[in-house]
């Protein structure tokens, strides 16, 4: 149920080229040379297939005490990528409730859910003063670009939601953080 085929995480940081000793504004000093210089970018980026899932009957279809039957499959669940829609991802057509105390014939995660590509990406100042001390500013994005990572969609068969999907993950998410060494 966790086998998500491919999956690519990435993480980077890039330190700008900004300020003092750097290739721009390598000439500026005070306050200038302060406020330009000290800036990183860094993220994770993920990028990963669906999860695999089971389509199901609701109640005890075959009447052995189970709750939640597998169907018949009558043909290719499988759409074309350009095809799938949060409306339908799936041929709901190539399902069939089989015939009433007996098993269904389709096999466990014959389905695939969508997948999902995800950027967190974090700006930070880093600006010693003193001797000893120092404060960071800190810029987070998580999913920097609101990319919707959508839930599974729905795998009951005999349900009006069959095939559709009605959530996602979080959307973007800012936060802004100081911290102070000492």
């Amino acid at each position: 149920a966790f086998d998500t085929r491919h999956r690519l995480s990435l993480s980077y940081v890039y330190e700008l080229p900004f300020g003092r000793g750097r290739r721009f504004g390598q000439n500026l000093k005070g306050v200038a040379a302060g406020i330009i210089g000290g800036w990183e970018l860094s993220g994770i980026s993920v990028f990963r297939s669906g999860l695999p899932f089971t389509p199901t009957i609701s109640g005890d279809n075959s009447q052995t005490g189970q709750s939640k039957d597998r169907p018949n499959l009558v043909g290719d669940p499988v759409l074309p990528k350009s095809q799938r829609t949060v409306e339908r991802w799936f041929r709901t057509e190539a399902f069939a409730i089989p015939a009433r105390g007996t098993f269904g014939n389709a096999g466990r995660n014959i389905l695939t859910g969508p997948g999902s590509r995800n950027f967190d990406i974090s700006l930070s100042k880093r600006a010693a003063f003193g001797e000893s001390k120092m404060l960071e500013l800190r810029f987070e994005f998580f999913n920097a670009f609101n990319t919707p990572t959508f839930i599974l969609p729905s795998g009951v068969t005999n349900s009006s939601n069959f095939g559709r999907i009605f959530q996602a993950n979080d959307a973007r998410q800012i936060q802004l953080s100081t911290k102070l060494k000492f």
